[in-house]
């Protein structure tokens, strides 16, 4: 009957749809989930930290953006390190409880540039923040909107 016919052109009108959805979401780059601009929220200084109070202070709010095409970032090697809460505590000897909220585990990512910069080694979390270390001191961001 006719009704039949209809009924199965618009199935395979929302397969198609699909498909193009599908095609689409491929293409998306396979950047690391690190890419863009984040915001420093918090500061925590480890046990034996190099910077001065002054020198923390100028890092907060301060925001740090990651590219390929910036100049900073020539490359980045992800260390198979992946720490837990005991094991940052225990390298790091940071106490950095009160940041975990849900985090799992951290990767340790190091960003290869001529220079060393604000932001070159982070830790990233698996609850989408990242832990940026500097000299002893770390600062916490979140993805700038």
């Amino acid at each position: 009957s006719q009704t039949d016919s209809v009924e199965v052109e618009e199935v395979a009108e929302e397969a198609k749809d699909d498909t193009e959805k599908n095609d689409t979401e491929q293409e998306e780059t396979d950047e690391p989930a690190w890419y863009g601009s984040w915001k420093i929220i918090d500061v925590k200084a480890a046990a034996v930290s190099a910077l001065a109070e002054e020198e923390v202070e100028k890092y907060k709010d301060q925001t740090v953006t990651y590219r390929e095409t910036s100049v900073m970032v020539e490359g980045y090697e992800t260390m198979l390190d992946v720490y837990t809460q005991d094991s940052m505590a225990q390298d790091y000897k940071a106490d950095l409880s009160d940041w975990w909220n849900g985090a799992g585990e951290l990767s340790f990512v190091q960003v290869l540039a001529n220079d060393d910069f604000f932001g070159s080694v982070f830790f990233a979390t698996d609850n989408g923040e990242l832990w940026i270390y500097c000299d002893g001191v770390f600062f916490r961001a979140e993805k700038a909107a």
